[in-house]
């Protein structure tokens, strides 16, 4: 189960720096562009924009080969966290597999 939590932090924790560092550029474009400045309300409704574009998107609609259908396999979890001694890399694996999959399928 530690192992399950530590992908679970892991994940969550690149996704965080990853989100961090895009705000961190954006808010430098900002800064250097005095228009945009002066117009905030356009880069909320630029973000929504290419939100809903993507909804669109061939890749949406192919979900890069992910089926779904549901919830994942019984037992997926504990599966690949009692899997040895890599068993950190492979909670890690199963949870950004799992993240992916529901980014792709709408469900968060």
């Amino acid at each position: 189960m530690a192992a399950f939590l530590g992908g679970y932090a892991l994940i969550w924790t690149m996704f965080g720096w990853a989100a961090f560092v895009g705000d961190a550029v954006l808010h430098n474009i900002v800064d250097r562009t005095p228009w945009l400045a002066a117009h905030p309300w356009l880069i909320a409704r630029g973000v929504l924009a290419g939100a809903g574009a993507f909804q669109f998107t061939a890749l949406k609609d192919r979900r890069a080969g992910v089926t779904c259908d549901g919830a994942a396999p019984v037992g997926a979890p504990a599966r690949h966290v009692t899997s040895g001694s890599s068993s950190l890399r492979s909670a890690t694996a199963w949870k950004a597999a799992s993240g992916m999959r529901r980014f792709l399928c709408g469900a968060g």
